[in-house]
C-alpha cells in the first residue's frame, strides 16, 4: 500500500514532466490512428469463409501484416512512455527529466524487443493450449472446458507471467545488464504484491473513466479504441475518447512508477554516482 501510494504521489509531484513524457508516444499514436482510418487495409475484412481458406489469399495476408505492423508500432509507443517514467523514477529529474522529442536509442529498442518477445511467447503458448480445444470439442462445450480448465492457466500466462518478467523493463530503461532469469528470481516472493499493487494502480482512473462511459486501459489506446455513439456514455464520442486516452496514460504512468519502485526495493538497485 505504501508503494502504491508513493506511485500516485510521485506522479502528482512531477506532473510538470507528464506532457514531455506523453509527447512522442502521442505523436506516434496520432499517426497510427490516421493509418488505421485511412490505411490500405481499411476496406479489407475477414469472414468465416476467408478464415477457412488455405493458403490465405492476398487480401487476408495484407490485413494480417498490416495489423501486425500497427500492433508493433502501438507497443513501441507504449514502451517509450514506460521508459520515460522508469528513468524519471529511478534516476530523478536531475539526470533523466523527460524531453518532448529525443533520439531513439538502444535502450528503447531493447525494451521493445523484450516486450515483443514476451508477447509472442505468451501468444504461442496460449495458442498451443487453446487450439486443441476448438479442434476436438464441439462449440457448446468449448467455453465450458475453457472456463473450467484453461482459465487459470491463461490467467497465469496473461497476467502473472508478465509481472514476473516486469523487472526487466526498468532495468533495461536505466541501461543495466539484467535478464529474464534475474527478474524471475527477484519477483519470486513478490507475485501477489505486484498483482495486487498493479490492480490498485489502475483502479481509480479506470473507475472514473467507466463512470463517464469511456473505455479505459492499462496503456494508451487511442489507436485501438472505437467509441460507439449509442447513448451509453455521459460524454460525446470525441470527449469520451480523449478521457479514455488520458485515463489510460495516467494508468500507465502510475503502473510504471509502482513497478520501478518495487524493482528498486526488491533488487537493492542504486543509481551510480554521475561521472564528474
Amino acid at each position: 500500500m505504501d508503494t502504491v501510494g508513493n506511485a500516485f504521489t510521485f506522479i502528482f509531484k512531477n506532473i510538470r514532466f507528464v506532457p514531455a513524457a506523453m509527447c512522442l508516444p502521442f505523436v506516434i499514436d496520432l499517426l497510427l490512428r490516421l493509418a488505421i482510418d485511412f490505411g490500405p487495409a481499411v476496406d479489407v475484412s475477414l469472414d468465416e469463409e476467408t478464415l477457412k481458406q488455405w493458403p490465405p489469399d492476398s487480401a487476408t495476408v495484407k490485413l494480417v501484416l498490416y495489423g501486425l505492423l500497427i500492433t508493433a508500432a502501438q507497443i513501441f509507443s507504449i514502451c517509450l512512455l514506460f521508459i520515460a517514467w522508469y528513468r524519471l523514477v529511478l534516476l530523478g529529474p536531475e539526470h533523466a527529466a523527460p524531453r518532448y522529442l529525443y533520439p531513439i536509442e538502444s535502450r528503447h529498442w531493447r525494451v521493445f524487443a523484450c516486450s515483443c518477445g514476451i508477447g509472442i511467447l505468451i501468444t504461442l503458448v496460449s495458442a498451443v493450449l487453446v487450439l486443441p480445444v476448438f479442434v476436438l470439442m464441439s462449440f457448446a462445450s468449448q467455453f465450458a472446458l475453457m472456463h473450467i480448465l484453461l482459465l487459470p492457466v491463461l490467467f497465469f500466462l496473461w497476467f502473472i507471467l508478465p509481472l514476473r518478467f516486469s523487472f526487466v523493463f526498468p532495468a533495461l530503461a536505466v541501461d543495466e545488464r539484467y535478464g529474464l532469469a534475474e527478474s524471475w528470481r527477484h519477483t519470486k516472493k513478490r507475485t501477489l504484491v505486484l498483482l495486487g499493487g498493479s490492480i490498485l494502480c489502475i483502479l481509480p482512473a479506470s473507475i472514473l473513466g467507466g463512470i463517464l462511459g469511456a473505455d479505459t486501459a492499462i496503456s494508451i489506446g487511442v489507436t485501438t479504441t472505437e467509441i460507439a455513439a449509442d447513448g451509453g456514455s455521459l460524454l460525446p464520442p470525441i470527449a469520451s475518447e480523449i478521457v479514455s486516452y488520458l485515463a489510460g496514460t495516467f494508468n500507465t504512468l502510475v503502473l510504471a512508477g509502482f513497478i520501478a519502485m518495487v524493482f528498486r526495493v526488491s533488487t537493492g538497485w542504486v543509481a551510480e554516482a554521475p561521472v564528474p
